[in-house]
């Protein structure tokens, strides 16, 4: 992949995300969390999928992390079901308790 090519999938990336999020109904507040906190203009210009400004490789990690959890989630559930299932809470050891989304929130501190 050369760098030209790098505006265009965060372009990519960044839609597919908030798509999931609107599925997920994420806050703005959620989604600036799983984001790693940008600042609000930034926010605001991957919003309207604005790739001027890099998008930063961790920031492209966590949405290929969400992206995926996504993905698992279709695979083993109905699509009503996999966009809940982030909201429910969880007895595995884990979750334990929370929701998985309450997790992910939580950052790394709690791996």
């Amino acid at each position: 992949m050369t760098n030209d090519q790098l505006p265009d999938l965060a372009t990519v990336a960044l839609k597919t995300f908030f798509n999931l999020a609107s599925l997920w109904r994420l806050t703005d507040n959620q989604i600036k969390n799983l984001l790693g906190h940008p600042s609000d203009d930034i926010f605001i210009m991957w919003q309207n999928t604005d790739t001027s400004e890099v998008v930063a490789d961790d920031v492209m990690i966590r949405i290929s992390h969400l992206l995926g959890i996504h993905t698992a989630l279709k695979t083993l559930l109905n699509e009503a079901s996999a966009h809940e299932w982030i909201h429910k809470n969880n007895n595995a050891n884990l979750f334990k308790g929370t929701s998985a989304l309450s997790y992910m929130l939580g950052g790394t501190d709690q791996i």
